[in-house]
């Protein structure tokens, strides 16, 4: 659930299996502007929002290659056929966490 953080002032995704309690507030929910929501959310892959700063490079064999090529994972990706038959992939991302670790 993506939603504002009133305690870090920010844009969050929540996982709602996380959420222990909720509260209806007596205040109007706050409407964020769309450019807002596409700079913050558009730009980072997956769940973890915000700007991206970082790019993962994927380097894919020839036989996968015509089938990662085809498929538009980010808006912003970069691709391009190499010389030996196989697929690179530019995707901009935010977080490195690994699933699992803390």
């Amino acid at each position: 659930m993506d939603a504002w953080d009133d305690g870090k002032a920010a844009l969050r995704c929540f996982a709602i299996d996380r959420i222990l309690r909720a509260t209806q507030l007596e205040q109007k929910a706050v409407d964020v502007a769309d450019v807002e929501l596409d700079a913050h959310y558009a730009s980072a892959y997956g769940i973890f929002g915000g700007q991206a700063d970082k790019i993962a490079v994927l380097r894919f064999t020839r036989e996968r290659a015509r089938w990662v090529a085809d498929e538009v994972w980010h808006p912003e990706q970069q691709g391009k056929q190499l010389e030996d038959g196989s697929y690179e992939l530019r995707i901009p991302y935010r977080d490195s966490r690994v699933r699992g670790s803390s």
